[in-house]
This record gives C-alpha cells, sequence and structure tokens, in this order.
C-alpha cells in the first residue's frame, strides 16, 4: 500500500470529532503522524477499541495494551445554558463542524445532531456555559463521514478568508485578540446587565 493510500485510510478510520485529544490539530495531521511511525494508534479516545484495533492493523502491527488516558469515552454532545451565554463567539470559532449557530453579542445554540462531542467549545468559554451530556441514540448523530466533509469545507472556507492557522488551530476571527478576555467578558456581561435592567423598566 502506497503512503497516500494508507495515510487516507488511516485518517477514514479515525472518528473526524477533530477534538485534538492526541495532541494534533486534527485527525489528518494525526493520520499523518501515525503513517510516517511517529504516533502510536493508541492516542484517540472517542474512536475506541474498534478504532483503536483497525488502526495498528492498518499500519500491520501487533496491538499493543491501552493507557488509562487513552480509555473509549461515552459519545456526548455539547449543550450551552444559553441564560449564561454573553454572546463572545469562541465557542463557535473553535467548532468544527459548525455545529454552533449564533452571533457576536447574540445566545448561540448547539444543534445536536451536528456535534461530535469533541469539547472544544467547553475549554475555551470564558463563563462555563457549556457542558457535555452523553447520548445513546447514535443513529441521530452526525456520521464520520459527514463531519469530516463538514471540517474540511469549514477549513478551506476559514483558510480562503485567510482566518485559519494551518498549523493549530482557528484565527479569532472577531479581533479578539487585541482585547484581553477579561475585558471581553466585563463587556458582555455589563451588556447583559443593561439588557436585563431594560426589560425591567
Amino acid at each position: 500500500m502506497g503512503r497516500m493510500k494508507r495515510k487516507k485510510l488511516l485518517n477514514r478510520l479515525l472518528p473526524q470529532t477533530q477534538c485534538r485529544r492526541c495532541g494534533f490539530a486534527d485527525c489528518e495531521s494525526y493520520a499523518d503522524s501515525m503513517d510516517q511511525g511517529f504516533s502510536s494508534p493508541n492516542l484517540c479516545p472517542p474512536g475506541g477499541e474498534d478504532t483503536r484495533k483497525a488502526l495498528f492493523s492498518a499500519l500491520g502491527a501487533k496491538v499493543e495494551p491501552i493507557g488509562p488516558i487513552h480509555r473509549e469515552e461515552d459519545t456526548s454532545t455539547a449543550v450551552i445554558y444559553e441564560e449564561e451565554c454573553i454572546g463572545c463567539t469562541k465557542c463557535i470559532q473553535q467548532c468544527p463542524t459548525d455545529a454552533i449557530i449564533g452571533a457576536q453579542s447574540f445566545i448561540h445554540t448547539v444543534v445536536g445532531k451536528w456535534c461530535t462531542g469533541c469539547s472544544l467549545c467547553v475549554t475555551v468559554c470564558p463563563t462555563d456555559c457549556i457542558d457535555l451530556f452523553p447520548i445513546s441514540d447514535y443513529a441521530q448523530r452526525i456520521s464520520a463521514n459527514e463531519s469530516g466533509i463538514r471540517y474540511a469545507e469549514k477549513k478551506k472556507r476559514l483558510t480562503d478568508l485567510g482566518y485559519f492557522d494551518s498549523q493549530s488551530e482557528y484565527i479569532n476571527i472577531e479581533g479578539h485578540e487585541r482585547e484581553s478576555l477579561r475585558d471581553i467578558v466585563a463587556t458582555a456581561l455589563k451588556r447583559k446587565s443593561h439588557d436585563l435592567g431594560d426589560l425591567g423598566n
């Protein structure tokens, strides 16, 4: 099997959550590292045991014991507590599949069927208003193939606009890099307090 074909196979075997818990920017980068012999197939918790074994097989390697930190996880989806959302758009920028709907200064919400449960939105939320919840109806969950397509489309769109850092993550498209996180949150909370005051009058 040629190197490019094997890399594509490894990428297809991955769950396409783009969660970065393997230590790479996305599933394709992890597949490339495995293909070159730099990384173990043991680094993908969302993929679970079946994916792990399939990766070892594709590499023609003997299956190794899995470490505790990389054990299989529950399939989850993100939920935003909308009453606590300040509309900062940080979660939208990080979501690999455009599963979060919203705009600057407006409440955001998650489209559950597009969410991969990657948790990237949880880690960047300044008000801790996003949680992950296990799901049991996998039929309603985005497929790995569809997830990969949505991620590729977003990556291309942001790359064309000059908003994508090909090394690791998205460039902040709202210009927040010129402000401190504290200023962003303070401004948003002030605006929200003002809006609630108007409703009370």
